[in-house]
């Protein structure tokens, strides 16, 4: 009985904390949250970079291209595959419509 009863506010809990529809000022926010986290993973190995450079490291530098190099190919591919659309519904004359 337990259990189940775990299992039932379990269940109660979840939609407690539904997605809202959000705003476009909400959606521009995020996807500027997005582009900067994007461009922002490249600051490490850039410095990486210029640590390299300065200590004139080649066994470095090369062990530095071949993980830079298998991040960045499997990284990007799957990133643009499995790019998923979250929010489902959209609000059109103040009603919710689904529009996956």
């Amino acid at each position: 009985m337990k259990t189940f009863n775990l299992i039932v506010m379990l269940f109660l809990f979840n939609f407690t904390f539904a997605q809202e529809v959000d705003s476009p000022k909400e959606i521009a926010r995020e996807t500027t949250v997005q582009e900067i986290g994007g461009h922002g993973q490249f600051v490490p190995a850039a410095a990486s970079l210029v640590a390299i450079w300065a200590h004139k490291d080649k066994k470095g530098f090369w062990q530095f291209s071949k993980s830079f190099g298998t991040n960045l190919a499997f990284t990007y591919p799957l990133k643009h595959g499995i790019n998923k659309t979250w929010k489902c519904y959209i609000r059109l004359d103040s009603e919710l419509r689904y529009s996956c």
